[in-house]
């Protein structure tokens, strides 16, 4: 009987600190693929591994929402020149 409470303790520590934090990263990772959405974050207060890859998950989002937005940048200058090349074609 000692030995199933503490596997079942054991467990129950594994639950809330490796399956719980990897389970939200999922649910986040789902979050952005179904939305394409990428300012949505996941949460990176875990300590350990799962901290830490939550944190670098969340550097990636931030990394890719700079590019989006300096790919749209280019693009709506581009847009800008092609428009003033036209009229001056006219």
């Amino acid at each position: 009987a000692g030995v199933l409470i503490v596997t079942l303790l054991v467990g129950m520590v594994l639950q809330r600190t490796v399956t719980a934090p990897i389970l939200g990263l999922a649910r986040t990772v789902d979050t952005i693929t179904a939305s394409g959405d990428y300012s949505h974050e996941a949460q990176a207060d875990y300590t350990g591994e799962t901290g830490v890859l939550a944190r670098a998950f969340n550097a990636m989002l931030r990394e890719v929402r700079k590019r989006d937005h300096a790919l749209m940048s280019a693009n709506e200058n581009l847009e800008q020149k092609v428009a003033a090349r036209t009229q001056e074609l006219e």
